[in-house]
């Protein structure tokens, strides 16, 4: 059964055929256009155990979030069977927090085990997803929240340990 659906430009993309097999969880990843001349599938994609995604979007592009995961994992997908892949999974963490455009790269807030919560960025590659900035040094959360691209800049609130600000 279908649990989610996504629309980016015009577009569809959809899960089907959630299945459990030898302890790992899948589905299949389809976008269509509405025709079935337009439906494709797309990856099938593992997953871990009541770890179901929800979505990101930046550019024409989006991302599948896992954020139930640890490690968490993050797909990357542009709506062919070529650019539907895992470009995050190395770090140990939870939570992504809503990715934003700024400069030609995705910009989203994840917590993880080594830095708390902190700014990452992605250009949709796996070798270019990376933190961008550690606010708070160490595990200490930064508390990163609210990212916008405001005034062609990113703005958000988070803490340096020093209380909450812009």
């Amino acid at each position: 059964p279908t649990t989610f659906l996504e629309k980016s430009d015009n577009r569809l993309y959809f899960p089907v055929n959630f299945r459990y097999s030898f302890g790992k969880d899948y589905f299949d990843f389809w976008s269509s256009d509405g025709t079935t001349s337009g439906t494709n599938f797309m990856n099938s994609i593992c997953f871990p155990t009541y770890a179901f995604p929800t979505f990101e979007k930046y550019k024409n592009n989006f991302y599948l979030n896992f954020n139930n995961s640890n490690p968490p994992e993050i797909w990357h997908s542009a709506g062919t069977t070529n650019t539907t892949y895992k470009i995050l999974e190395s770090i140990s963490g939870k939570n992504l927090f809503n990715m934003v455009e700024f400069n030609d790269k995705g910009y989203f807030a994840i917590t993880t085990n080594n830095y708390g919560t902190e700014l990452w960025e992605t250009d949709g590659t796996i070798s270019g997803t990376k933190l961008t900035a550690e606010i708070r040094p160490g595990q200490p959360n930064s508390q990163i929240n609210n990212l916008m691209n405001f005034d062609d800049k990113i703005v958000m609130s988070g803490t340096d340990g020093n209380g909450i600000a812009l």
